[in-house]
C-alpha cells in the first residue's frame, strides 16, 4: 500500500521582523539579548507570549517554489490589523487597521484569481487592490454582517473559479455544531450543492485554507473536510459551552461522520457533535 500523501511541508519561509511595524519596540537585556516588546509604549510582552498571539495568519499568493515573485499578507495584532510584503522586500505595509476589542475582527485571509480576500468575524467580505497608484485599496463584496453564532469563518479558493465561506456554527443545542458552505458572491453567500466538491477535499484553519482534488494526494478522502478547530477571538462565550472543540478533525460530507485526524488520548474529545448545511 502506497504511503499517504498529504498537501504540506514544514518549510519555512522568512518574514521582516515584528519589531518593523512603528508601535512595536524590542526590549534588551544588558547583553543585547530580546527579553520582550513593549506595544505603544505601554503594554510589554515577554517575547514567547507575544508570539502566540500577535500573528493570526499568514497567507501566500502562491508557492515560493515557483520563484520569488510572491506575497505574504497577515492577519496580526489580535485579529484586528492585516498587512502585507511581497519577496525580497524587508518592510511589512500595513493595508488595514481596526479598533482592538471590537468583535467584528478578521476571521480569515485567502488569494483568489489574482487579488486576496478577508472575511470578518460578522461576515463582511473585502477584496484587496495592492498596487494602485495611491497605495493598497478594497473592495467590498459583501457589506452587510451576518453573526449568527458562527465559531469560524474560512475562505476557500476552489480549482474551478468559486471562492467559498466555510462557516462552523453552534446550533441551539450547546453541544452541537454544523457546517455551511457557500459560495461568495456580491449578492450574499449562495448555496452550494455537495455534488460540487466531488473528488475534492477541504483544508481549513489556522494555516493556508485550500481546495484540492483527492485524486492527486492518496491518502485524502474526497467530499471531505479537514480542519484545525480554533475559534474567532469574539467567540469565546460560544466556544466555552460547546464541549470537545478542538484538535485537528475530519468531515465526510456524504457520510454525515466526524472523525479526528490523529490518535488522541481521554475522552473529552468526542463530545460535540457535527453536522453540515449547505445553505445561504
Amino acid at each position: 500500500m502506497n504511503s499517504p500523501i498529504y498537501p504540506f511541508t514544514s518549510d519555512m519561509v522568512s518574514l521582516p521582523p515584528i519589531t518593523d511595524f512603528s508601535f512595536v519596540e524590542a526590549i534588551c537585556d544588558n547583553q543585547g539579548n530580546i527579553e520582550g516588546y513593549c506595544l505603544f509604549n505601554d503594554e510589554f510582552y515577554d517575547a514567547k507570549d507575544l508570539a502566540t498571539w500577535f500573528f493570526q495568519k499568514a497567507v501566500l499568493s502562491c508557492t515560493p517554489s515557483k520563484g520569488g515573485n510572491y506575497i505574504v499578507m497577515i492577519i496580526h495584532y489580535d485579529s484586528n490589523w492585516l498587512s502585507f510584503v511581497r519577496a525580497g522586500e524587508g518592510k511589512w505595509q500595513v493595508v488595514s487597521t481596526s479598533a482592538r476589542r471590537v468583535q467584528n475582527r478578521y476571521a480569515d485571509c485567502a488569494y483568489h484569481n489574482g487579488s486576496f480576500y478577508t472575511v470578518t468575524c460578522h461576515g463582511i467580505v473585502e477584496k484587496y487592490y495592492l498596487d494602485g497608484p495611491n497605495g493598497p485599496t478594497k473592495e467590498a463584496i459583501i457589506a452587510h454582517s451576518t453573526y449568527s453564532s458562527v465559531l469560524t469563518r474560512n475562505l476557500v479558493s476552489t480549482p474551478w473559479g468559486d471562492l467559498l465561506q466555510v462557516r462552523a456554527i453552534s446550533a441551539n443545542r450547546v453541544d452541537r455544531v454544523r457546517f455551511q458552505i457557500a459560495k461568495v458572491h456580491p449578492e450574499g453567500c449562495k448555496k452550494v450543492s455537495p455534488d460540487d466538491l466531488v473528488e475534492h477535499a477541504i483544508f481549513v484553519g489556522l494555516n493556508h485554507s485550500t481546495c484540492l482534488p483527492s485524486k492527486n494526494f492518496p491518502g485524502l478522502r474526497p467530499q471531505c473536510i479537514y480542519f484545525s478547530s480554533p475559534w474567532m477571538t469574539a467567540t469565546f462565550d460560544l466556544v466555552a459551552r460547546c464541549r470537545g472543540w478542538g484538535g485537528v478533525r475530519s468531515y465526510d460530507i456524504e457520510r454525515r461522520v466526524f472523525e479526528h485526524a490523529f490518535p488522541f488520548v481521554g475522552n473529552t474529545w468526542g463530545q460535540c457533535v457535527f453536522g453540515s448545511s449547505y445553505v445561504s
